[in-house]
């Protein structure tokens, strides 16, 4: 979007995804960056990449490993690298003609290392480099006219400092007719030890029609 005149302002979210599989090898790659700009101050600039390679070793259990790339201006994170991996376990399944409802549940091991953005002493936050283990759980549902996704994940170090991360992304869709659905996503993110100034938690919701 883009408004010149009376109005200037310009703003920028987009989203891709890609997805592979074949026999028993599949993965994927999601990425976003949303930047948005009033009378020439941004009041958005985020963005990350993360890749996931899975292979399936029974009906139940699976091997992963991932990694992934991001940065927040407004959480001052200049950069965040993490690399990490584990199983993944198939521990729900119900299905009929109509619907469908799948459980999976990760639990795995990653490091991970952040870069702040650096201002005065008051405000610093020192960049940190530390091991974590990452666990989610995975819930969809799917039926003729509703689909509902969710993943929430929970982060914590294993060393002694605190540092514990919740992420949670929900997905809503419901039909209206053969041709039009309505759709929302909400995303929560919260963090136990933020940078000076920064609030615990962001939220965001996004509603529209596909």
């Amino acid at each position: 979007a883009l408004y010149k005149g009376n109005t200037d302002l310009f703003w920028l979210d987009t989203d891709v995804r890609l997805d592979y599989k074949r026999g028993k090898n599949s993965g994927f790659l999601i990425g976003n960056i949303a930047y948005g700009e009033k009378q020439k101050d941004s009041y958005i600039n985020k963005g990350f990449v993360h890749l996931r390679g899975i292979r399936q070793l029974s009906g139940l259990f699976f091997v992963e490993v991932f990694f992934q790339e991001e940065f927040n201006r407004f959480i001052r994170l200049k950069e965040r690298r993490l690399a990490g991996g584990g199983i993944r376990l198939h521990v729900f399944k119900a299905k009929n003609t109509n619907t469908r409802f799948d459980v999976y549940t990760g639990l795995g091991l990653m490091a991970e290392k952040e870069w702040y953005n650096k201002s005065d002493d008051f405000l610093k936050k020192d960049d940190t480099s530390m091991f974590k283990s990452t666990n989610y759980v995975s819930l969809t549902y799917k039926s003729k006219m509703i689909t509902v996704g969710n993943v929430t994940y929970l982060q914590f170090n294993l060393g002694k400092d605190d540092s514990t991360r919740v992420y949670s992304d929900l997905n809503f869709s419901v039909k209206l007719n053969r041709f039009l659905s309505f759709t929302t996503q909400m995303n929560y993110r919260f963090d136990s030890s933020p940078a000076p100034l920064v609030k615990k938690y962001d939220i965001q919701i996004k509603n529209g029609f596909s």
